[in-house]
């Protein structure tokens, strides 16, 4: 392949990871309740870092979540239809779950 080619395959790719990954943040300005009741046409947002949360390729959300009454790290696997009933305080990985769990128990 020539590098014209090669250049473009690359450009191609950036820019369709681009827009799967835009951030539209959910307009209710308590970030807490926007995390709980997660609407599917807006960006999830780690409770703890406000990180950007995506799913992969397929549309398959990897997070961890607790809640107040169980402050305990649980994972999830799934689609944004389940993420959006799962009303618990989501975050991006299991360290960050743990870390607000730790600081909620005492």
């Amino acid at each position: 392949m020539t590098k014209t080619v090669i250049l473009i395959i690359i450009s191609i790719l950036i820019y369709s990871t681009s827009i799967a990954q835009t951030i539209i943040r959910d307009p209710n300005p308590r970030k807490d309740v926007a995390n709980v009741f997660f609407n599917s046409k807006y960006t999830l947002f780690d409770h703890l870092t406000d990180e950007p949360i995506f799913p992969d390729q397929r549309g398959i959300y990897s997070i961890y979540y607790a809640s107040n009454e169980n402050r305990r790290p649980y994972s999830y696997k799934g689609n944004a239809k389940g993420l959006s009933k799962l009303l618990m305080y989501k975050f991006k990985n299991y360290s960050n779950c743990n870390n607000w769990c730790k600081v909620k128990s005492k």
